[in-house]
């Protein structure tokens, strides 16, 4: 079985593309809080930053709501992984497909996309 459950912030705003069909990409790390490990000075969990990809409708919302610091729920994702060459060496890649999230906060539309 092949599912994750993500909770996190975005790292930046989510960087969109469009395929060759013209179906939206959103493309972003989501920074992750280790509650495993311990707090650091701050009283501050390490985090993991997770590189994510959401498609079509997710990809949209994404788009017009979300901007950097934007806390969300990834209730239903995948991990993917992949690689390909770079100056002749394999560069492995690994990244949560998003199915379906939430977010955590209220959201209003982004300010630069109305």
């Amino acid at each position: 079985m092949n599912q994750v459950i993500l909770r996190g912030r975005l790292t930046t705003n989510p960087e969109i593309r469009y395929t060759k069909d013209g179906d939206p990409v959103a493309s972003f790390s989501l920074a992750v809080p280790d509650r495993m490990a311990s707090k650091d000075k701050e009283g501050n969990f390490p985090a993991d930053f997770i590189k994510c990809v959401a498609f079509n409708k997710e990809a949209e919302v994404l788009e017009a709501y979300a901007i950097q610091g934007t806390e969300i729920l990834v209730t239903v994702g995948k991990l993917k992984s992949g690689s390909y060459m770079k100056d002749d060496i394999k560069i492995f890649t690994t990244e949560c497909q998003i199915i379906h999230f939430e977010f955590i906060s209220g959201t209003k539309p982004r300010e630069d996309k109305k």
